[in-house]
Protein backbone atom coordinates (compact mmCIF):
# COMPACT_ATOMS: atom_id res chain seq x y z
CA UNK A 1 0.00 0.00 0.00
CA UNK A 2 1.19 3.76 -0.28
CA UNK A 3 0.76 6.65 2.12
CA UNK A 4 -1.78 7.66 0.58
CA UNK A 5 -3.95 4.43 0.55
CA UNK A 6 -2.85 4.07 4.20
CA UNK A 7 -4.45 7.47 5.24
CA UNK A 8 -7.41 6.80 2.85
CA UNK A 9 -8.00 3.20 4.39
CA UNK A 10 -7.82 5.06 8.15
CA UNK A 11 -10.42 7.31 7.41
CA UNK A 12 -13.05 4.93 6.01
CA UNK A 13 -12.38 2.80 9.14
CA UNK A 14 -13.14 5.37 11.37
CA UNK A 15 -15.93 7.21 9.17
CA UNK A 16 -13.65 10.62 9.28
CA UNK A 17 -14.53 12.78 6.72
CA UNK A 18 -12.01 15.22 4.58
CA UNK A 19 -12.89 18.13 6.31
CA UNK A 20 -12.61 16.88 9.79
CA UNK A 21 -8.59 15.82 9.20
CA UNK A 22 -8.56 19.05 7.84
CA UNK A 23 -9.34 20.65 10.90
CA UNK A 24 -7.27 18.42 12.70
CA UNK A 25 -4.25 18.73 10.84
CA UNK A 26 -5.18 23.04 11.10
CA UNK A 27 -6.32 23.66 7.59
CA UNK A 28 -8.42 26.14 6.74
CA UNK A 29 -10.70 23.73 5.00
CA UNK A 30 -10.64 20.25 3.01
CA UNK A 31 -9.66 21.21 -0.10
CA UNK A 32 -6.18 20.83 1.03
CA UNK A 33 -6.83 17.25 2.18
CA UNK A 34 -8.91 16.25 -1.20
CA UNK A 35 -6.08 17.61 -3.29
CA UNK A 36 -3.28 15.69 -1.53
CA UNK A 37 -5.31 11.98 -1.16
CA UNK A 38 -7.44 12.23 -4.74
CA UNK A 39 -5.66 14.57 -7.20
CA UNK A 40 -2.03 13.17 -6.44
CA UNK A 41 -3.88 9.61 -7.40
CA UNK A 42 -4.99 10.65 -10.38
CA UNK A 43 -1.53 11.26 -11.63
CA UNK A 44 0.66 9.18 -14.16
CA UNK A 45 2.12 7.37 -12.27
CA UNK A 46 0.35 8.29 -8.93
CA UNK A 47 2.42 10.68 -6.82
CA UNK A 48 2.61 9.03 -3.11
CA UNK A 49 3.34 11.41 0.24
CA UNK A 50 6.82 12.79 1.66
CA UNK A 51 7.15 11.15 4.87
CA UNK A 52 7.09 13.90 6.97
CA UNK A 53 3.27 14.48 5.41
CA UNK A 54 2.60 10.98 5.98
CA UNK A 55 3.55 11.37 9.39
CA UNK A 56 1.31 14.90 9.97
CA UNK A 57 -1.53 12.83 8.62
CA UNK A 58 -1.33 9.89 10.78
CA UNK A 59 -0.80 11.71 13.64
CA UNK A 60 -4.33 13.54 13.37
CA UNK A 61 -5.82 10.39 12.93
CA UNK A 62 -4.58 9.14 15.92
CA UNK A 63 -1.71 6.40 14.51
CA UNK A 64 2.20 6.76 14.05
CA UNK A 65 4.21 5.26 11.77
CA UNK A 66 6.86 2.51 12.69
CA UNK A 67 9.64 0.59 10.75
CA UNK A 68 10.93 -2.95 11.75
CA UNK A 69 12.97 -4.96 10.44
CA UNK A 70 11.13 -7.46 7.82
CA UNK A 71 10.08 -10.72 9.75
CA UNK A 72 10.18 -9.09 13.46
CA UNK A 73 7.20 -8.34 14.87
CA UNK A 74 8.90 -5.23 17.65
CA UNK A 75 9.48 -2.21 15.73
CA UNK A 76 12.96 -0.44 16.08
CA UNK A 77 11.96 3.09 15.58
CA UNK A 78 9.07 5.63 15.61
CA UNK A 79 9.08 8.19 13.04
CA UNK A 80 7.37 11.31 14.63
CA UNK A 81 6.48 14.82 13.70
CA UNK A 82 7.64 15.86 17.58
CA UNK A 83 11.17 14.38 17.20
Amino acid sequence: MTGIEVVKAIKKEKGISNAELARELGYASASGVRERLERASDKNPPKDMAVDTLVRYLEALGYELCVREQGKAKPAYTISKRG
